[in-house]
C-alpha cells in the first residue's frame, strides 16, 4: 500500500505537505473524489521543485511511470489556474475540499502546450509526464490518469 511522502521544501516554507501516488485510470472528477476520501486535494505544484518532487513520487523516484496523472491545475475563464494552498482556509473548509484559485506563475508546459487541442470536451484540466516526464499537458477532464494527492501534514485524517 502507498504511504503518504513529506514534500521536501525550501526550510523557510512553515506549512509542510505530504503528497500520496494513486496510480490507475480516473477522470478528474473521480481522481479528485479519491484525493478527498483521503482528506487531501489533486496535487498542484506552485514551483520547479513542488514540480519535481510530485513527479517523483508518482514514479517512485525512478523516472519511469505508467502513464500520465492529473494535477490540480485548471483553466477557469480563460486563464490557468492553480489552488490555494493556505492552511487556515483549508481547515476553516474541513480539509480536502478544493478552495480559491490564483493565476498559475510557474508553468511547466510541454513543447507546443497548452494546446486546447484532444482528448473531447472541456479540455480545461492538465495532466503531467507527458512525454514520461514532468511536462505538463492541457487535457480534456474526462481522459483517464491517475492521480498524485495533497495534504498538509498536520491536519486531521479522520
Amino acid at each position: 500500500m502507498a504511504k503518504w511522502k513529506k514534500m521536501r521544501d525550501k526550510p523557510e516554507f512553515v506549512e509542510v505537505l505530504l503528497q500520496i501516488a494513486i496510480p490507475g485510470a480516473f477522470p478528474y472528477t473521480t481522481a479528485e473524489n479519491i484525493c478527498g476520501t483521503l482528506r487531501g486535494t489533486v496535487a498542484a505544484p506552485k514551483d520547479g521543485s513542488q514540480n519535481h518532487h510530485i513527479w517523483q513520487i508518482y514514479t517512485n523516484g525512478n523516472g519511469k511511470a505508467v502513464g500520465s496523472f492529473w494535477i490540480g491545475i485548471h483553466k477557469i475563464h480563460g486563464d490557468w489556474q492553480i489552488p490555494s494552498q493556505d492552511r487556515a482556509t483549508a481547515a476553516s473548509l474541513d480539509w480536502g475540499k478544493s478552495f480559491g484559485y490564483g493565476k498559475v506563475i510557474n508553468t511547466f508546459w510541454a513543447p507546443r502546450q497548452p494546446s486546447g487541442c484532444c482528448g473531447g470536451p472541456n479540455v480545461s484540466c492538465v495532466i503531467s509526464n507527458y512525454n514520461k516526464n514532468s511536462q505538463w499537458d492541457d487535457a480534456s477532464c474526462t481522459i483517464k490518469a491517475g492521480v498524485v494527492c495533497q495534504r498538509y501534514a498536520f491536519q486531521p485524517v479522520c
